[in-house]
């Protein structure tokens, strides 16, 4: 075997490390995908610098039980799904460090036996690499038919409506009334409030912001079913309303 011939080898390997990088850098991504403009270009930026060791332990550390977004796409990516391949991407890295940074040194080209052995050991490492390529290259594909179909669920009806759901159980979230009413909660010995205690004290704190509470929902009381937020009961002895905020929401306001 000719040295160009083990030359061309080294080359194409090269690129097929550099095509799994590409992968491993687009999966990355869309693991935990920003909801924000700040986030997704400071995510944009560390990819683009990121290295093939830093993309692997990302991956096989991934913890989809962690990612808590409103609306999500589920590509059936599991905690552990990336964690099989931990073991082969370490050994990948590796040999791939070894042929940019020592392959110089340690490639004796001086024979054609000599030659024809690293062209062999190069093969084997093509053959692992296309193996890890199309493993990825299907969760590339995964990832972008989901894409799609996102794409077609929030063009539909029950997409825009539950998009509006989001938006407006993160408007009822940080709307002042809703962060006063939870906090009275919070506070109270008994963890539910009067309801017509809570009204007096929001009248003296945030009047005008009750003033537009009733004009749009007609009472305070409206406003707090609306929210799903607050659990409203009657004691039915004193005739007398009383709310509580409901389990969901109680670590939100801490």
């Amino acid at each position: 075997m000719k040295k160009k011939k083990v030359i061309y080898k080294i080359g194409r390997n090269l690129l097929l490390y550099q095509k799994l990088e590409n992968l491993l850098k687009y999966i990355n991504y869309h693991n935990d995908f920003p909801t924000d403009i700040t986030s997704l270009e400071k995510k944009n930026k560390i990819l683009g610098i990121s290295t093939l060791g830093s993309l692997i332990t990302n991956l096989v550390n991934y913890d989809s039980d962690k990612v808590d977004k409103p609306i999500q796409i589920d590509i059936g990516t599991s905690s552990d799904y990336y964690k099989q391949k931990e073991e082969v991407l370490v050994m990948i890295l590796r040999e791939r460090n070894e042929l940019v940074h020592h392959a110089a040194n340690k490639f004796d080209m001086s024979t054609s036996k000599k030659c024809k052995k690293i062209g062999k050991k190069l093969n084997n490492q093509k053959n692992k690499l296309l193996e890890e390529i199309l493993f990825f290259q299907k969760r590339y594909e995964s990832i972008n038919s989901c894409k799609k179909d996102f794409q077609n669920y929030l063009q539909s009806d029950e997409g825009k409506e539950k998009i509006l759901e989001v938006m407006m159980q993160n408007y009822y979230l940080n709307h002042p009334i809703t962060i006063a009413l939870a906090k009275l909660c919070l506070t109270s010995k008994n963890t539910r409030v009067s309801l017509s205690k809570a009204g007096q004290e929001l009248e003296e704190i945030l009047s005008n912001e009750v003033s537009l509470i009733k004009k749009d929902f007609k009472s305070l009381k409206m406003f707090m079913i609306e929210t799903k937020i607050f659990n409203i009961q009657k004691d039915k002895k004193i005739n007398m309303l009383y709310y509580e905020l409901n389990d969901d929401f109680k670590d939100l306001f801490k």
